[in-house]
């Protein structure tokens, strides 16, 4: 049996991260998290604790829980998926850049002398939408590889058909 993990992220800075770092054209990276959030409703609809095809196949992890309760929220998904593990890694928070950026963008605005900060505008997209070249399309399936290179102990979750 394969169990799927979904690990879900504070949408806005997802958001920023993708458009920052591999996908910096706004209509894009848009439709993807809408396209990712569609399948992981789609498998848990079909595959989660009430499942319509198969039960307790899907696991709803958030990012932000993980990095707060650190090795209590690790435990318990450890527990969900079965595992005698004491395995703790060393948690680096992700989020912690952009939400320091966004708290100096609020101090920013809020001030009656600021400059607007440019490092937090949205990049914009140079080519309309009608320019996109055909071959350019958004996944249908997602797939995710968690663990370490030649661990033994990489978990391959795939999409639920």
């Amino acid at each position: 049996d394969v169990t799927v993990i979904l690990s879900t992220r504070d949408r806005s800075i997802s958001r920023r991260g993708k458009e920052k770092v591999h996908c910096k054209r706004q209509n894009f990276a848009h439709r993807e998290d809408e396209l990712a959030i569609e399948l992981m409703k789609e498998g848990l609809r079909k595959y989660g604790a009430f499942g319509s095809i198969g039960r307790d196949r899907v696991i709803v992890s958030s990012y932000e829980a993980l990095m707060s309760m650190k090795e209590e929220y690790l435990f318990g998904l450890y527990k969900q998926l079965g595992m005698n593990s004491t395995y703790v890694p060393s948690f680096a928070d992700g989020n912690k850049k952009y939400v320091a950026d966004a708290i100096q963008a609020n101090m920013d605005k809020n001030s009656s002398t600021a400059k607007r900060d440019i490092s937090i505008q949205q990049p914009k997209s140079a080519v309309p939408d009608d320019d996109i070249p055909k071959d350019l399309i958004l996944p249908k399936t997602l797939i995710t590889v968690v663990g370490l290179k030649g661990s033994g102990s990489t978990f391959l979750s795939t999409t639920l058909s």
